[in-house]
């Protein structure tokens, strides 16, 4: 036929016959024109238009005093889609041609929905990749379309229906005064609501939207996830080419979002966008999910709000802010998210005042339980935020239970530099100014510790997270330099325990379901190297002192006086570390380094330590044993078998135990156990009372011998039954006999 060009689809088919028509519709009324009155009614089983096979075809036209009125148009395919058209135009090649035409279409699958666009003959642009054609099916919709209602070459539409498992309803507004559709000016408003947010995310934007069960795009059942319902409502007014006049909003559970901005449109398809996005969530699992993201574990439950703004393309978005506030924790910077097909790309930097490394690993797991494919959603617990502190130390563990799932890392590749004010280890454990760099490639985690200060030294370190199926293989590092030891966290008035310059290094690696059980799990070596180290306390000169002084207390000393003067003088003293490399073990959740000895030329000391990783609480055991012991007599004796006695044995050992927070390891009072010493002590001045009450009878006796010895010569001086020696006796006697009472009151 002349009316449609060889090979022509069949829209173009459709086009030709409309604008054959229109040329004749154009001479109705012309004197001396022939206006044709054509009538079309076809029943044809299949058809063949272009490369395109249709099946059920019906037309039923009719044109007449240039007014086209369409009773059926109907068409259809194999593949699963089919078209209705019917209305009625007049004057249809006139500028204030009018008209309404009604329309419906089907696609039951995604090769159907493809098809249908490509029927339509739209360009490769505007077509739909197959995950988005996926997620769009099946496809219901009805609408209305009035040509000239408003002013001529003015179009309005309405249309209603179901994308999936999403309500779609709008209308829109075409002003086709100019010579591209994109200065056409545009009135458009969109009302999308679905029992699953994550559908309607991925029907939006499906390279935006990360692979996880329960996708059809995936291959999961759609009702696999238990995601909350949404609504989207958009509306935009301007021209394509200068952008529309946005406003749109998101409200799903625990989500309120809305943006504010440009959208454009270019020839290609592209959807450009320059606006401010602004939102408030009562967790971060309702923002994960838009992000394609499954249930998140207990970890991701934390509120967030802020402003963004978002410029770009879909393919390439970038976002900025001042100032977010995530967890309790305030956010800046800028983030670049580009979407491709074999996978998206992040990049960006952002400065935090608080960051927590418990729960960065808790926002990589789901809950216990949850299968990893296919499994229903459970429940949602509030909880600390990957940026903010970690849970208080009031709960059970600041690491999570809950199972680790790295799949949504499959096709991310990222490159995010985070610059923290704090970096949070574990509870009321953090070390302050950090800069962390944390990348993903092909389903892996690196979470690098680039710049730290601990001890006065640089701290850096790395954990990386690969998918296993026991959950996540591990490995981790940890290096120190230059730290030094009398900088430790100290109380005001507590001088430091040590001095001295401190090295470290570990390596570690174990594979575990979730982040509590891959702190037990991991094991390594590493060695701890002390430069110039001095113990400033713990002594064991420190004992010998002390008993001195608890054996030189007359009678009974109050009760505790041991302990206190033990305390105080083990507070002090200095013990020499000198050049030390000190191997460390870790195994079961506990790092432990080897046993440490110091000799003195006042005794021993001995000291284990071992570190909770959980918990982060560290259990020092130091003994104390001192030599010979050298304390001396207190009183003063001419004896020489008491001035000249041999020292003792040397004193039982004492054990000084320091336990609690690593944060607080200079602050700690050490817990002393001395019983052995008490003992001893009480003994030692039981014997001591022995010899003092041994000495004073010597000197009774030896005052008696002097007695006798000057009686004696006193009679021989002046003679027996002399007057004088008889009056003198009595008072001599008096005399010796009151120098005795004195002794034994003595």
């Amino acid at each position: 036929t002349p009316f449609v060009p060889p090979d022509a689809g069949p829209l173009a088919a459709l086009k030709a016959v409309t604008a054959k028509l229109a040329d004749l519709g154009a001479t109705a009324g012309t004197p001396g024109a022939v206006t044709p009155n054509i009538t079309a009614r076809l029943r044809i089983g299949q058809l063949t238009a272009g490369r395109t096979q249709l099946r059920d075809v019906t037309t039923d036209l009719r044109f007449a005093g240039g007014n086209l009125s369409i009773p059926l148009l109907q068409a259809g395919s194999d593949s699963g889609w089919s078209l209705e058209i019917r209305g009625d135009i007049a004057d249809l090649a006139k500028p204030g041609a009018k008209g309404s035409v009604t329309w419906g279409l089907t696609a039951e699958t995604a090769q159907g929905l493809q098809e249908l666009l490509a029927t339509g003959e739209f360009g490769d642009a505007w077509g739909l990749s197959p995950r988005r054609a996926t997620a769009l099916v099946p496809l219901h919709m009805a609408g209305r379309l009035r040509i000239g209602r408003a002013e001529a070459g003015a179009y309005d539409t309405a249309f209603d229906g179901n994308l999936g498992p999403t309500r779609a309803s709008g209308t829109a507004r075409l002003d086709t005064k100019g010579d591209s559709w994109r200065k056409y000016r545009t009135d458009v408003a969109l009302t999308l609501d679905s029992g699953d947010i994550g559908r309607l995310m991925e029907q939006i934007a499906p390279e935006m939207w990360s692979p996880s069960s329960g996708s059809p795009s995936s291959g999961g059942a759609a009702t696999a996830l238990a995601r909350p319902p949404g609504r989207i409502v958009l509306r935009g007014i301007g021209t394509p080419q200068a952008g529309l006049v946005s406003l749109a909003s998101v409200e799903t559970g625990g989500l309120a979002a809305e943006y504010r901005g440009k959208v454009l449109l270019t020839d290609t398809a592209g959807i450009g966008v320059e606006g401010d996005l602004r939102f408030a969530a009562t967790d971060l699992a309702a923002t994960l999910a838009l992000a394609g993201i499954r249930e998140r574990s207990a970890t991701a439950a934390s509120p967030m709000s802020g402003v963004v703004a978002v410029s770009g393309s879909l393919e390439r978005l970038k976002f900025a802010s001042a100032r977010l506030d995530l967890g309790g924790a305030n956010v800046s910077g800028r983030l670049e998210l580009e979407t491709r097909a074999a996978g998206n790309r992040l990049t960006g930097r952002l400065a935090a005042s608080e960051l927590s490394l418990p729960a960065m690993l808790g926002l990589l797991t789901v809950p216990r339980g949850a299968q990893r494919f296919g499994a229903p959603a459970s429940p949602t617990v509030m909880g600390p935020t990957v940026m903010g502190p970690p849970p208080p130390p009031a709960q059970q563990s600041a690491w999570s239970e809950d199972t680790f799932e790295l799949s949504p890392l499959a096709n991310l590749v990222s490159e995010v530099r985070i610059e923290a004010a704090n970096l949070s280890l574990a509870p009321d454990l953090s070390l302050g100014k950090s800069v962390v760099q944390i990348e993903t490639k092909a389903g892996r985690l690196d979470i690098k510790l680039t710049e730290a200060v601990s001890l006065g030294g640089k701290l850096t370190g790395g954990l990386q997270l690969d998918r296993n199926p026991a959950g996540a293989l591990a490995k981790a590092t940890v290096r120190l330099v230059g730290a030094k030891l009398d900088a430790a966290a100290v109380a005001p008035g507590i001088k430091p325990a040590a001095s001295g310059t401190l090295a470290l290094t570990l390596d570690l690696e174990g594979t575990a379901s979730s982040p509590r059980n891959l702190i037990a799990a991991l094991s390594g070596k590493g060695q701890l190297s002390i430069g110039q180290g001095r113990l400033d306390r713990l002594g064991p000169r420190a004992i010998d002192e002390t008993a001195a002084a608890m054996l030189a207390i007359k009678g009974e000393p109050p009760a505790g006086e041991l302990g206190r003067r033990l305390a105080a003088a083990l507070g002090g003293g200095t013990v020499a570390i000198g050049q030390r490399r000190v191997a460390l073990d870790t195994r079961d959740g506990v790092l432990r380094l080897a046993p440490l000895a110091l000799d003195t030329p006042d005794g021993r000391l001995t000291g284990t330590t071992s570190i909770d990783l959980e918990a982060m609480r560290f259990d020092s055991e130091w003994r104390i044993e001192p030599k010979a012991s050298t304390a001396k007599a207190e009183t003063p004796t001419a004896d020489p078998a008491v001035a000249n006695a041999k020292p003792k044995a040397p004193l039982p050992g004492v054990v000084a135990v320091y336990a609690g927070p690593l944060n607080r390891i200079g602050a700690v009072e050490p817990r002393l156990q001395f019983d052995a010493l008490e003992r001893e002590i009480a003994v030692r001045k039981v014997e001591r009372d022995l010899d003092e009450l041994e000495r004073l009878r010597k000197l009774d006796e030896e005052r008696g011998r002097l007695e006798a010895e000057r009686r004696k010569q006193l009679e021989a001086t002046v003679g027996p039954g002399s007057p004088g020696s008889t009056r003198s006796l009595p008072r001599e006697r008096r005399r010796s006999r009151g120098r005795r009472r004195c002794c034994r009151a003595d």
